[in-house]
């Protein structure tokens, strides 16, 4: 079983659970790219703007970027909060999850 686990495409429900949820779901290595390349895009476009604008107009607005899964990740918590004690109680409880699996 886990050798056909360990063969499935890294766009899959499985990986993407592991990864942190769904928002991962089809996030491989070609999409990540690909939104690299629409960023590096946006970002020519903005440099060419600034460099042919009227300087008597006010300067564009740097482009946003390309909307990702890892946008989304949760702030770090604090030290010694109850969020953050549980967040490694539930972190520790999956290693040995895993481990024993």
């Amino acid at each position: 079983m886990i050798e056909l686990l360990t063969h499935l495409p890294s766009d899959s429900a499985l990986a993407a659970s592991r990864r942190g949820g769904p928002q991962y779901r089809g996030w491989d290595a070609d999409r990540y790219a690909l939104a690299a390349l629409v960023n590096a895009q946006r970002a020519n476009n903005h440099i060419l703007m600034m460099v042919n604008r009227d300087p008597k107009k006010p300067k564009p607005k740097p482009p946003d970027s390309f909307p990702m899964p890892d946008d989304d990740k949760p702030k770090p918590l604090k030290p010694g909060s109850f969020a953050a004690i549980a967040a490694s109680m539930i972190e520790a409880q999956r290693k040995k999850e895993q481990q024993s699996a």
